[in-house]
């Protein structure tokens, strides 16, 4: 999924602390409003889980910049994620309460947990020859059984992905026979398909069709914990988790 320009591809620090912060309401079951990133100004909330990724150094070799491309850039950096749990001492439970989240935050960082792979439930269409499809694609309602889409921002309702009973198809414009890609996989969702074809509507390359994930310009190739630290400030119960953690800009995300 590209991203809409440099300056948000490159804000490595926001991307992985939004996620991070997703991931980690849901696991620990606290309410978004008390889950904060580094620049989040807010009241003093508890309990709380606040996050800190720190940028590391560029790693070596450096690759080619998108696929097929003469261009060589940095795309791995090694950085450090800290996860903060904060409660307050004061109330009868708080030890029980304060590891219960500590312990949920670590599972949630562990290698085969869902946590930065987490997937919002929209699709993603890029490098299509009709580039008009190449965009988001939202849940809508069900179309023979199956879940079907629609495109974010769609200036028409057939701009969209469904399942028609016998094969996926993704639609450009509202007019018959307009069926920009096709596929007979019988799968439960498009961005499992393997095989697209090339629609009355539509020309080559094929598309990539993948499911968006919390984390759309990164992958996350490393994570490891190295420590926890905890301090007890008058009233206030401070855990600090820290992970070394690597990530890689995907080959599609630089901006077109």
């Amino acid at each position: 999924m590209a991203a809409p320009d440099l300056e948000t591809l490159l804000d490595f620090e926001t991307n992985v602390e939004s996620a991070a912060k997703t991931f980690l309401q849901t696991a620990t079951g606290l309410s978004a409003s008390s889950a904060f990133a580094s620049l989040d100004q807010d009241d003093l909330i508890l309990p709380r889980i606040s996050v800190m990724f720190e940028m590391g150094e560029a790693l070596d070799p450096t690759d080619q910049k998108t696929t097929g491309s003469g261009e060589l850039e940095y795309r791995k950096y090694a950085g450090t994620l800290n996860i903060q749990i904060v409660t307050d001492a004061s109330i009868d439970g708080t030890p029980t309460n304060h590891r219960s989240i500590r312990a949920k935050a670590r599972s949630a960082m562990l290698l085969n947990a869902d946590n930065f792979t987490t997937q919002t439930g929209n699709i993603v269409v890029s490098g299509a020859g009709t580039d008009d499809v190449d965009a988001d694609y939202l849940p809508i309602s069900f179309q023979n059984g199956k879940q079907a889409y629609i495109k974010k921002n769609a200036s028409v309702q057939d701009e969209r992905i469904e399942w028609n009973g016998s094969e996926w198809e993704i639609f450009f414009e509202d007019f018959p026979n307009s069926v920009s890609y096709f596929s007979t996989d019988d799968v439960a969702t498009p961005d499992l398909v393997t095989t697209w074809q090339v629609g009355t509507n539509g020309e080559a390359p094929v598309p990539t069709v993948t499911a968006e994930t919390i984390l759309p310009y990164y992958d996350v190739n490393y994570m490891r914990p190295t420590g926890t630290t905890f301090e007890q400030d008058g009233d206030l119960a401070i855990s600090t988790l820290s992970y070394a953690i690597n990530v890689v800009i995907r080959n599609d995300a630089w901006p077109t």
